[in-house]
């Protein structure tokens, strides 16, 4: 919800309704291709809708779009990791994150390039969470797990995460 208007997904459609009181009236729609309703959108603070499908995330202006594809998709990228399992987390240093059914990606926000990717013991891992400097996600597995995150640094040289060892170390959040 940004500035009255709602944006949702729905088969392979992204729609954008403005609040009229006790309706919702259509702003615009956006036919994909594909579905899309899988994951929730994410807004960023500078009007570009991140919406996913199985295996690609799209990055739409907002502000430009009239419900041509030409008129406001930005980029659209395929996940590294294929198949994308669950939401987007958009992080706060234009970074977009997301679980995938063998890890966590991140992405550039402004032009979807892969930025580092970790594979987890696990299937089917959510939608990242940031607590502390740390990605938590959970998994299929019944495990939540903590990533030290911080930018420019892969997160295989930091002391997280304490994969299929103890993962009581040093967390907050188990």
């Amino acid at each position: 919800v940004s500035e009255g208007r709602i944006y949702v997904t729905a088969g392979k459609e992204v729609y954008a309704f403005k609040d009229s009181g006790d309706s919702a009236t259509p702003v615009w729609t956006l036919d994909t291709g594909v579905s899309v309703a899988s994951t929730q959108p994410v807004l960023s603070n500078n009007g570009v809708l991140f919406v996913a499908s199985d295996d690609t995330i799209w990055a739409i202006d907002i502000n430009a779009c009239n419900g041509a594809p030409e008129s406001c998709i930005l980029w659209s990228s395929k996940s590294p990791q294929k198949q994308i399992s669950r939401g987007l987390s958009l992080i706060s240093d234009g970074f977009l994150s997301f679980g995938t059914q063998v890890g966590i990606q991140v992405i550039n926000a402004d032009d979807g390039k892969a930025v580092w990717g970790i594979t987890l013991p696990t299937l089917g891992v959510s939608a990242p969470a940031i607590l502390n400097g740390k990605l938590i996600v959970g998994a299929k597995d019944g495990f939540v797990r903590a990533i030290s995150y911080s930018p420019g640094v892969i997160p295989a040289q930091s002391p997280w995460p304490v994969l299929n060892q103890n993962q009581r170390r040093s967390s907050v959040a188990y």
